[in-house]
């Protein structure tokens, strides 16, 4: 904990949307995923990830995105961990259950409030696909991002992929915590004008002049 003093902790230290990345250790291929998580304070957590999982060869890939839905339990004795269980929804229909370990490594107080920032996830099982131990960092994201993540849907898909590949972008997820955004359309990009026929003589001069 990053805090000196200690917080009471309860299912409402968790509350938000966070960003995690989840990397398998071991086992008999890479493994790697990316999504966000959003926990509502009173024990109950849904998101989506994409997940990089192992194809036929080892050139192929295959990217698979799926949205969660789970619960959680913070252990009530001060010590930061606890626990989880979520559900995966795949592309096919077909449901996958993973619990999980975490531990609470950064809380900060919000509106009098004290919430986790960063937290660290350990998979209970080795993964069934490829026999990794899979581990999560999750890091809250602010409001603001969490407004513009809502802002656009994107139905669930699994590709296949050969050789290197972008995994795509995970679902936005309904944040307890919202504020309101206006998006703006971007600002166009400012480019220098082209110097004069006189301009670029006297800078090649110059340079001329530097390099002697």
């Amino acid at each position: 904990m990053t805090s000196s003093e200690s917080p009471d902790f309860s299912n409402a230290i968790l509350k938000g949307t966070y960003a995690f990345t989840s990397i398998g250790r071991g086992g008999d291929a890479p493994y790697a995923a990316i999504g966000v998580i959003s926990f509502d304070g009173n024990g109950n957590i849904a998101g989506s990830c994409a997940a990089n999982l192992p194809g036929r060869t080892f050139q192929e890939r295959i990217q698979i995105k799926a949205s969660l839905k789970g619960a959680y339990t913070v252990d009530a004795d001060g010590s930061g961990f606890g626990s989880s269980t979520a559900t995966s929804l795949l592309p096919d229909g077909s449901t996958q259950e993973t619990g999980y370990r975490f531990m609470i490594n950064q809380v900060e107080a919000i509106g009098g409030a004290r919430v986790a920032q960063l937290v660290t996830l350990i998979q209970e099982k080795l993964d069934p696909v490829t026999g990794s131990l899979n581990t999560a960092t999750a890091t809250r994201l602010p409001m603001k991002v969490c407004s513009l993540l809502q802002a656009s849907k994107a139905p669930i898909r699994a590709s296949v992929l050969h050789g290197a590949a972008g995994l795509p972008l995970p679902e936005p997820v309904s944040s307890p915590m919202t504020e309101t955004v206006t998006r703006m359309p971007p600002t166009p990009r400012a480019f220098p004008e082209r110097p004069s026929a006189k301009e670029l003589s006297i800078l090649m001069i110059l340079r001329q002049g530097h390099t002697r």
